[in-house]
This record gives structure tokens, sequence and C-alpha cells, in this order.
């Protein structure tokens, strides 16, 4: 039984032989989050697990409020490595494929700053699909081996061809331009198995987090639909 304090395991779906690794927004295990992990599995039918990331940092759960904790957050975020990632990914993986011995699917999907981290999880060659939310800091430098994350996967032909993408993002999202999204879609259309973008023109960052500001319910349905089609 997974008893680690980094993974959440949501309760609502235990009989898939699929796991979806959920990486939330860089305000961790907070309740919207929680309920993310849960809906996700619900509508995935997936057996579904948050990674509380900055766990391997702070060696402590991270439960922050997006209204009244911004600055605590963006601290760590700053102080975040790649390499940190992936060792905690790594040991999340080998958990989860030394518990679940039927595996034939790992699926990674980020928000935000996990969207960024979802595309480096694709070093992983046990990841088999990856979807980035609004991944923001793609082409950041110096993230992980002296490099982007873009940088990574433009040289990642190795293990990128036999993964698939999916990438969410809204038009309105200051935080990702329109240049860099062009990048990242040439870097994956070129390296991976297959990629798809889809851009919601009206709507802006975090459009699909429930309880969030930016929420867009005019476009969550329509996102769950390309998302469970990708997945299946």
């Amino acid at each position: 039984m997974i008893d680690l304090p980094y993974l959440y395991k949501s309760n609502k779906i235990s009989s898939s032989n699929k796991i979806l690794l959920v990486l939330p927004d860089i305000f961790g295990f907070n309740s919207v989050n929680i309920e993310l992990f849960d809906e996700l599995s619900v509508l995935t039918r997936y057996k579904t697990f948050g990674l509380n990331y900055f766990y391997q940092i702070t060696n402590s759960s991270v439960d922050l409020d997006p209204e009244t904790q911004i600055q605590e957050a963006i601290k760590l975020m700053q102080e975040f490595k790649g390499e940190d990632f992936i060792e905690i990914l790594n040991n999340s993986v080998d958990v989860l494929k030394k518990e679940f011995t039927d595996l034939v699917e790992i699926v990674v999907c980020g928000f935000c700053f996990g969207g960024r981290l979802a595309l480096l999880s694709a070093t992983n060659t046990n990841v088999n699909k990856i979807v980035s939310f609004y991944g923001a800091g793609v082409h950041k430098p110096d993230f992980y081996a002296n490099q982007s994350v873009g940088q990574v996967l433009e040289n990642g032909s190795r293990f990128l061809k036999y993964q698939e993408f999916l990438c969410f993002y809204g038009g309105q999202d200051q935080s990702i331009t329109p240049q860099e999204r062009e990048v990242t879609f040439e870097l994956l259309l070129a390296q991976s198995k297959s990629f798809r973008e889809i851009v919601y023109p009206n709507v802006g960052h975090a459009f699909f987090n429930k309880g969030r500001s930016n929420f867009a319910p005019e476009v969550y349905d329509d996102a769950v639909s390309n998302l469970v089609s990708f997945l299946n």
C-alpha cells in the first residue's frame, strides 16, 4: 500500500491498470487541487495520484492559499530546479510500478508550473502520455542540466518518439507568449510520436482550475472532452 507524504491517492477509481499522475500548480495540496485530482480520476477513469513535488526541497507537505500565500509559492518555484523534479518523479514512478504490476500506461498531467514539469517528465521513458495545461516557463534557461525544458525536448529524440503530447493554452494568458507556444509546438511536432495543441482564444491562465478566479466554465466541457479523447 502506497503511503508517501508527497503522493495523494484519489479513492475515486481503483480498478484501472492505467495511472494518471497529476502535477498541480505551485500551491500544492490545497483543497482546490485535491478536488482537481479527484475530479480528474472520475473524468478519466484512471487511477489518479497527485504529486506534491516541492516536498523534494521542503521535506514537508505544501498546502498554500492562492489568494494569501502567492509569495511563498513563488519563492518555492524560484528555488526549485529540474533536477529536484526528476528525482521525485523517478521515485514516484518506481513506487507506482512496484505497487501496480499490471500497469499498461502512465500519463503525467500538469498545470502551470506543473505543466512545465509535465513536459520535462518526458525524460522518464516509463511515461507514455503527457498533458500540459498552460505550462509556463518552458524556455526559461538553466532549469535542468544547464538547459531549458525546451532545449531538453529539442534534444530528446531518443524518448520523445515514443511519447504522445497534448498542450492546452488560454489565448489571453499573459504568462505565455504566442512566440513561446510556437517554439514548443514546432519542437514537439517534430520530435514526438504525436502532438496536439489546443488554444482557447478568449480565456486566460488557470482556465481549467475550478475555484480559481480565471476558471472558464464556457470551455471546461470542451477541454474535458479533448482530454478524455486524447487518453483513450
